[in-house]
């Protein structure tokens, strides 16, 4: 059955779904799981980062005690704590899920690369950080998996493009098609799954500015994801967001 909360998110109605939420938490309207994560993405969806920690926080322990070498929801809690104003938080959940994917305590990666996700954040956030330890991880992890024939895998271009051997207009058109940012933009618009994919090629596209030092480029991809769309799930725009408002 699908809840109130849960029609209310997908209308993107999130203040509305969070108070939905929040009352089905109460009387016990559904699994109590799937309202403690509703509610965190919900908040997350509504830019209340912080206020999303601890609902994200059981629902990862939750579904980490389900099943064994799982992320849980520490992806989600990265994010909302970097964006909280607490980046060390941020990076050290980011640094831990790279090194337990390379390691193999984490089994579970959240893309069919292997984790590049993970790795892909890292990047950014080390380099936003200037953590040059964080940076030399984010890129050997990276590497790893760009040269396993997982790579072909989507965000496996986004990788590729980070390393040098793909364009940006090569990784633009294995996300929606066309080789141009602003029809890009357009296309993305009317469809979710291209529109997530050009949200993970913009943001990149900033981080790999912003390691050439090139802080005008930058803004002006951060400005150019953060103008799309929320795709919900990928949190890379709000990170664009809060760069592109700073």
């Amino acid at each position: 059955m699908i809840t109130e909360g849960q029609q209310l998110f997908r209308a993107k109605r999130f203040d509305e779904a969070i108070g939905a939420f929040r009352k089905q938490l109460l009387d016990g309207t559904g699994e109590r799981l799937i309202n403690v994560a509703g509610l965190g993405e919900a908040l997350i969806a509504a830019g209340r980062y912080a206020e999303a920690i601890p609902f994200l926080t059981e629902a990862g322990d939750c579904e980490k005690r389900d099943v064994a070498g799982t992320t849980g929801r520490d992806t989600q809690i990265a994010v909302c704590a970097w964006l909280s104003g607490n980046r060390q938080r941020g990076l050290f959940l980011m640094r831990s899920m790279v090194m337990g994917l390379r390691e193999g305590s984490i089994t579970y990666a959240n893309d069919l690369v292997g984790g590049l996700k993970q790795g892909l954040l890292l990047n950014y956030m080390a380099l936003t950080a200037s953590s040059r330890e964080d940076i030399g991880i984010a890129i050997a992890f990276i590497r790893e998996l760009a040269e396993s024939s997982k790579v072909k895998n989507w965000p496996g271009p986004v990788a590729q493009f980070l390393l040098g051997t793909v364009t940006l207009g090569g990784a633009l058109e294995a996300a929606v098609g066309v080789r141009d940012i602003e029809q890009a933009s357009r296309i993305a618009a009317s469809d979710l799954m291209r529109r997530r994919k050009l949200t993970n090629v913009l943001f990149n596209a900033a981080a790999s500015a912003r390691a050439g030092a090139d802080e005008q480029q930058c803004l002006q991809y951060m400005r150019a994801c953060a103008a799309l769309e929320n795709p919900l799930i990928e949190y890379e725009w709000h990170l664009a967001r809060a760069e592109a408002n700073s």
